[in-house]
């Protein structure tokens, strides 16, 4: 039960948020670009905490949880298969986001493809898309997710009553009005607090817990009596396999780091630094936060073995051995992760929608209006997911109309990067098909992850074939594009050494990360597996190193 000292601390930071908005609402009253980029200035570290605090959602440490639990943790695939998709963002596409000096990743149709009213259209659809439906999906699921983290540490007499939406929707006020205030300069200051409080109250939670068990070696000792394939780092069913390197990392909206990633390194002061906070990123998402959640986690699976909500139990495991004090800083980071998730997504959303819809309706339109539109849209999403969220008692529900979404905009949105024959309809034709395929696979009865390799390969195929089909952008438009962004693949300016260097990079970076954090958990829990991995890290290791020199200059 939270005694006085831990509301204190949940209220202070609380104010403190609050204050963020006021301080630099000076920050964002400028222009777009104050307001959406924080004036393009923010330095690699920054932007890296900033997109890790994002992707630190208050439900994440529960999920991984739930999937350790039902899937042991070898279930976390699911997740760590990003490691691919992430690290082409940081190898290749961070710098050329960049160099394209667009506001949004949507504004990028304005330099890749000839004006028209169908790239204008494009532009709309994806804007709303992205910007409205696919983020109210997002931000309702978080905040479904928060009310019932919320309701655990009300009083019983409470929990029935509504008093979790309630304390959750003045938590969701507050988000808004900082990020009303200050745009996306305060969300960034708040971010680099919240995340310190995460990772701190996280990496205390990782040590009362082994401190319950009574040191390293009992708690060791109880996670091994669990089930062998709850240990396992590899998924024994090859058809997973399958599916996670053959569709899920890419078959995403976020592939080419459209999305909060795209604004982010948009907002970096120079090309290094956002390639380096990309780099950043990784790391601390993937391997920093993964070993205190996998404690957290095993010691909640082997505590509440027969409790029915398995995500649940991080939270009663932070209830079981945080003492006063340090419980009202554990509530702070759920806190804290909550909102860095959704005042980025308000920000973000309400770019697109100033920037790719209202601009082009009304193209006379002046800056001064556009930001009072920018503030107003931040206020009508966020009143949007709150009512949404209503509406639905699943996560999972939510997920499935998420994906049905988004899959075809993956494939369109690398398409366009690596081949310079695609053009608007590329993209129109991925989209369509995608959602097309996926609900084809809901019709046939498909499982969800066969639902997504249908629609990815599906719009994928389908895209190809109308490329080939339809007339290219004008040379011009190419030209262009090639001269700004300097891109690598099947371009005219590109050479097989660069795209060589940059499959070689690539995926060199991505088994480095992969058996960097394998490695990691495999002497924690001293698994079998450990000498194994351990040689595949020193492995990938020297092939980063080498390959990073030879190609030095070249991607």
């Amino acid at each position: 039960m939270m005694g006085g000292l831990d509301i204190a601390i949940i209220l202070t930071y609380l104010l403190f948020a609050l204050s963020i908005g006021i301080i630099f609402r000076n920050k964002a009253s400028g222009s777009l670009v104050d307001y959406f980029l924080a004036g393009r200035r923010l330095p690699a570290l920054w932007l890296a905490l900033s997109i890790v605090a994002t992707t630190f959602a208050s439900d994440t440490p529960l999920a991984v949880t739930g999937i350790i639990a039902n899937s042991g943790i070898a279930g976390n695939w699911l997740w760590w298969i990003t490691i691919l998709n992430f690290s082409l963002i940081a190898v290749y596409f961070a710098s050329r986001w960049r160099r394209a000096g667009v506001l949004t990743d949507v504004e990028l149709l304005k330099i890749r493809y000839a004006q028209s009213k169908w790239v204008n259209r494009l532009r709309i659809t994806k804007a709303f898309l992205l910007g409205v439906a696919l983020n109210v999906i997002i931000m309702s699921w978080v905040i479904l997710a928060m009310t019932k983290i919320v309701s655990t540490f009300l009083p019983a007499e409470y929990q029935q009553k509504g008093a979790s939406v309630i304390v959750t929707y003045a938590i969701v006020l507050i988000v808004v009005l900082y990020s009303f205030l200050s745009g996306l300069y305060g969300v960034v200051v708040t971010d680099l607090v919240q995340i310190t409080i995460v990772l701190v109250a996280t990496y205390a939670l990782a040590g009362f817990v082994i401190n319950e068990s009574g040191g390293w070696s009992a708690y060791l000792e109880s996670v091994k009596a669990l089930p062998a394939e709850k240990l396992s780092l590899f998924p024994a069913d090859s058809i997973l396999w399958f599916f996670y390197l053959g569709f899920l990392w890419w078959a995403t909206y976020s592939s080419d780091g459209t999305g909060y990633i795209a604004q982010r390194v948009n907002s970096a002061k120079d090309e290094q630094s956002a390639s380096a906070g990309t780099y950043i990123f990784i790391w601390a998402h993937f391997v920093i936060r993964m070993i205190p959640w996998l404690i957290v986690a095993l010691f909640a699976i082997v505590s509440f073995p027969d409790f029915p909500d398995k995500e649940q139990t991080y939270v009663l495991a932070m209830k079981e051995v945080m003492p006063a004090g340090w419980l009202g800083l554990g509530i702070t980071a759920l806190v804290a992760a909550f909102m860095s998730t959704m005042d980025t997504h308000l920000n973000w959303g309400a770019s697109y929608v100033t920037n790719d819809i209202v601009r082009l309706l009304f193209p006379d339109i002046k800056e001064s209006d556009l930001l009072k539109w920018g503030k107003a849209v931040t206020v009508f999403l966020a009143f949007v997911a709150g009512t949404v969220s209503l509406f639905f008692s699943s996560i999972t529900q939510l997920w499935l109309l998420f994906f049905a979404l988004s899959t075809g905009i993956g494939v369109a949105n690398l398409i366009r990067w690596f081949w310079w024959r695609a053009n608007k309809w590329t993209e129109w034709t991925a989209i369509v098909s995608g959602l097309i395929f996926f609900i084809v696979g809901i019709i046939i009865g498909a499982g969800e992850m066969e639902r997504i390799a249908i629609a990815g390969a599906g719009s994928l195929i389908t895209a190809i074939v109308v490329t080939v089909l339809t007339k290219p952008e004008p040379e011009t438009v190419i030209q262009k594009f090639e001269d700004t962004v300097k891109p690598v693949g099947l371009w005219r300016q590109s050479s097989t050494k660069e795209l060589v260097c940059l499959l070689l990079k690539w995926l060199s970076f991505s088994a480095l990360v992969i058996f960097t954090l394998l490695s990691l958990i495999a002497i924690l829990l001293d698994l079998e597996e450990k000498w194994y991995v351990i040689g595949f890290f020193v492995a990938s290791f020297v092939s980063f190193i080498v390959n990073s020199r030879l190609c030095k200059g070249n991607i």
